[in-house]
């Protein structure tokens, strides 16, 4: 019955985990992304200490409940280790364990969590090498599987599917990725021990072994009842079960209750084991007949010193811590090429290069969620595995945070769409040698177009030659590094305008960065019954608004007078045609008096009472200047 529940309990866990990698759409993550953040690693370098507080109470109670339920690489070694039995019964057999192996594997990690090793660290972790496998073997054959669905549905004129694109992200964390699976499952499925892995280089396993030695239930041999019929032990995949002398090691034990199933004299009990049980085992044994002396085992407090000295450096250390484009199906496009960054990029919420590669573990989460694809894992050797950002296939959208939400380790802080539109990971920077006004003689303008933070202006290149083409001209203070720009650049194979990173991210706040501030500056000016704002916002209200202010009243012009001043609602707001993209992707719409299209249909009827209730509706302040809306546009307003 024990067995049962935990292997239901297993499937469970490893089946909604597989799936966060799996689920492109981002729905899973909603429901079941807690599975991530109670995984052992990425919960110390969270510094979650509630969780692995809990992990650690979990092991002390039922041994290492965590390795056969929780982890998937775990589950998925016991996997391979049935397709194994099914090929021979009875295949285990006790062994001895490898201390020396297990204890270096250890002090090498702990060593690399210190140092920043992070490649070192992203191979010997379990969780990471599982994420590594789902979202490069698993993930394909699930969009694969995807797009047939979708082929189908749709010749039936239905769309509850749709395509996704299919691609390798990374050669190297492929290979990487197909290496363990192949041979995890060789050790699992061919070796005489199905858990070598866990018991052998696991970091977390070490640490856990421990604990689970002091684990207060535990399988118990009855020796009065045990027949030395060593079925037990050799259907224990641990290979910890000596049969021989009556014991079994605890620190390698997974607690998967194989061996009370195989049981059928009900000697093995699971079950807390006194002192008294301990000291009542006899000085001899019966093994086939014949009786056999047990040997003495002395008490190796060396070893149990050593041991709580690493678990304790490991907790402290690790608390510091090619498809073708075709364009309309008539030629086809070359496709971008990936430019040559002096600093590489880094989603928002990672707050820079080295807090990223201290607290990620390289699970690949963050890479199978992004819904642009613009998150891919680094192909560096200082940062093998971990998460960055190129713009050949999408551009990282200001609405979008699912790798903030999904990241359990802590390595990217979880940041709402307004603090995401703020935050500066990197600057555009034009090459002039790529643009295609200099290069074709044609005009372009698409990166000024598409900018969600207004941060490129199209200039003349030749000031003193009237017509000459115009070229884009960056603020660096304003641009927040999305890659829209270099994304939607038409240039091929480089784009002219691509983005450089930032080694530490910052925050650009002020009047100038939002377009709405002159809005709410010119109502609150306006009406002599608002309350007069203190001196230095009120100049920069003024400023905002291009004019001086005084502290005397004087006649101030209507609101849309106001409003025919400001070159964005000349050039913008009289195009737009009420199509209702901004409404559809305005992620804040069902929270407003008036949804963004009303909003443009009041200002262009230019009724002063409409834009005045309109300014004091709540439409303006549940705005979070996500930029969604200029991005969509199609006539880019």
């Amino acid at each position: 019955m024990l067995r049962k529940i935990r292997i239901t309990l297993a499937l469970l866990c490893f089946v909604l985990i597989t799936l966060l990698f799996l689920d492109f759409t981002g729905t899973l993550h909603a429901y079941f992304g807690f599975l991530a953040k109670i995984q052992f690693l990425p919960a110390v370098l969270a510094l979650n200490v509630g969780v692995v507080a809990g992990l650690i109470v979990l092991t002390w109670l039922f041994g290492r409940v965590y390795c056969s339920v929780i982890c998937p690489l775990g589950v998925l070694q016991d996997v391979f280790a049935w397709f194994g039995k099914k090929a021979k019964k009875n295949r285990y057999g006790y062994s001895p364990a490898k201390r020396w192996l297990r204890y270096t594997a250890l002090v090498l990690f702990v060593i690399a969590l210190v140092a920043g090793i992070g490649s070192f660290v992203a191979l010997l972790a379990p969780y990471s090498a599982y994420g590594r496998i789902a979202s490069n073997l698993f993930a394909p054959l699930w969009q694969w599987g995807n797009n047939v669905l979708a082929y189908f549905a749709e010749r039936l004129n239905s769309y509850a599917f749709y395509t996704t694109d299919v691609w390798l992200k990374s050669l190297s964390v492929f290979i990487v990725a197909a290496l363990t699976f192949v041979v995890l499952g060789f050790l699992a499925w061919r070796n005489g021990n199905g858990r070598t892995y866990c018991n052998t280089i696991c970091p977390v396993g070490t640490v856990l072994s421990f604990f689970a030695r002091f684990a207060w239930f535990k399988p118990v041999i009855d020796a009065d009842k045990c027949v030395g019929c060593r079925l037990c032990e050799r259907n224990c995949k641990a290979a910890c079960i000596d049969v021989r002398n009556h014991k079994i090691d605890y620190s390698r034990c997974v607690t998967c209750m194989d061996c009370i199933d195989r049981c059928g004299r009900g000697a093995i009990a699971f079950k807390h084991a006194g002192k008294a049980v301990q000291a009542a085992e006899p000085a001899t044994v019966a093994v086939s007949g014949n009786t056999v002396a047990r040997p003495a085992q002395p008490v190796d407090a060396a070893r149990r010193s050593f041991l709580a000295g690493v678990g304790l450096l490991a907790a402290t250390s690790a608390l510091r811590a090619r498809e073708k484009q075709v364009d309309g199906g008539l030629a086809v496009l070359v496709d971008k090429q990936r430019p040559k960054r002096a600093t590489p990029i880094v989603p928002p919420g990672a707050q820079g290069l080295r807090h990223l590669s201290q607290h990620c573990t390289a699970c690949q989460l963050c890479v199978s969620v992004c819904p642009n694809g613009v998150l891919r894992p680094s192909t560096a050797l200082e940062t093998l595995m971990q998460p960055e950002s190129s713009y050949e296939r999408g551009y990282c959208r200001p609405e979008c945070t699912k790798c903030s939400e999904v990241c359990p380790a802590g390595a990217i802080k979880k940041i709402t769409v307004a603090e995401k539109s703020s935050i500066q990971i990197g600057h555009a920077v034009w090459v002039s040698e790529n643009c295609v006004p200099l290069t074709e003689g044609v005009a372009c303008g698409n990166c000024a177009r598409h900018c969600p933070a207004g941060a490129i202006t199209m200039v003349s290149s030749d000031s003193d030659r009237p017509g000459s083409p115009e070229i884009p001209a960056v603020n660096t203070e304003r641009c927040i590094g999305c890659g829209a720009c270099e994304n939607l650049c038409p240039a091929r194979p480089f784009s002219a305008i691509y983005v450089e990173g930032h080694e530490r991210h910052r925050e650009i706040w002020g009047l100038a960065n939002f377009p709405s501030i002159y809005y709410i500056c010119s109502f609150i000016m306006r009406r002599p019954f608002v309350p007069r704002l203190p001196e230095p916002f009120e100049k920069d209200c003024g400023a905002a608004m291009g004019r001086e202010v005084s502290g005397k009243d004087e006649y101030m012009p209507t609101l849309y007078e106001q409003l025919l001043q400001d070159v964005r609602f000349q050039e913008g707001m009289k195009v737009c045609m009420n199509c209702g993209t901004c409404t559809a992707i305005c992620p804040a719409a069902e929270f407003y008096d008036y949804d963004p299209r009303k909003v443009l249909d009041l200002v262009q009827r230019k009724k002063e009472a409409e834009l005045e209730a309109l300014l004091k509706s709540d439409v303006i302040w549940f705005c979070g200047e996500c930029m969604s809306c200029l991005t969509r546009c199609p006539n880019a307003a």
